[in-house]
């Protein structure tokens, strides 16, 4: 069996670049600053960026330098594109999740502030990208996607919850104290990285990545992540009941704490590997340059 063809890299890179390109046309076209991406354009943001990085990688484009650049831009779009779709998952979810009152509105309206932030930084990259792959001589798709492809995740009605758990009460119980005691512990663990006032930029330079990086975060990530799954897998319920209420607000803690910090290990992925220091040579040099010209690395 043999991995290689006869088609160019030259021919090649225009079939990978061919589906990222058309997504990065539609966000150049786009005219109306009010629109918020929906998930589906994240998605395929990250995924079209990722496979052409995996391409592009496989040539050697990091040790090139004629396609680093390229190769650098595709990895920042892939980077915010998936801290923007957990975001977008929060604000999607908003009004599922079971919160008390209490600095609610606050917490959305920042919520959606910090997407609009990240959008802002695809939006800017993207004339850049187009820049680039005709230095390039990348053929460029006539158009962008229609905004139709890109339709939100909502639809005007819910599909009826009509699958009953039949656990065990007592051993659901038991598995509800034991997931609860884990998330505690996790809770109880992040302490040591609670603030309770913003933090400001030179503080902030001093945490990141040295004290507070994508490592650590990566590690709560994980271990939210299969709380999550144990809670989903031994303890969900889904007949109506006042029990179940206090249940779904438990499961919405844990979903938004997990979702924040896919947000937070996406961007600190992006800013310890691409922004804060990529090489030691010139050539790495200017491109973190370039990016942080472009992408402000005090605003991610």
């Amino acid at each position: 069996m043999t991995f290689i063809c006869d088609i160019s890299f030259k021919e090649k890179v225009n079939i990978f670049s061919f589906e990222y390109l058309k997504c990065i046309l539609f966000v150049v076209e786009l005219n109306d600053d009010s629109y918020i991406f929906t998930k589906k354009l994240y998605s395929k943001l990250i995924t079209t960026s990722h496979i052409l990085e995996d391409f592009l990688d496989f040539h050697g484009a990091k040790k090139n330098k004629e396609w680093i650049f390229y190769r650098e831009l595709s990895a920042t779009i892939r980077h915010l594109a998936l801290a923007c779709y957990s975001q977008r998952h929060i604000l999607n979810r908003f009004k599922f999740y079971f919160f008390e009152n209490t600095r609610y509105d606050t917490f959305k309206l920042e919520a959606l502030d910090t997407l609009k932030i990240l959008q802002e930084a695809i939006k800017l990259a993207a004339p850049v990208i187009l820049e680039e792959a005709r230095r390039l001589e990348i053929k460029l798709p006539d158009r962008g996607y229609d905004l139709s492809f890109f339709p939100g995740i909502s639809s005007i009605q819910q599909l009826d919850h009509n699958i009953d758990d039949f656990n065990s009460k007592a051993q659901q119980r038991e598995n509800l104290t034991r997931i609860s005691s884990e998330f505690l512990e996790v809770v109880k663990d992040f302490e040591q990285f609670a603030f309770y006032e913003r933090y400001d930029l030179k503080t902030i330079n001093t945490l990141v990545p040295d004290q507070f990086n994508e490592v650590i975060i990566r590690r709560y990530e994980m271990l939210i992540h299969n709380i999550q799954s144990s809670f989903d897998s031994y303890v969900v319920n889904t007949k109506s009941s006042s029990q179940n209420l206090i249940l779904e607000q438990l499961r919405s803690h844990f979903s938004i704490v997990f979702h924040l910090l896919q947000v937070a290990g996406s961007l600190l992925h992006f800013y310890e590997r691409h922004l804060h220091d990529i090489g030691f040579k010139d050539v790495y040099k200017n491109v973190s340059e370039s990016l942080s010209n472009l992408i402000d690395p005090d605003v991610v």
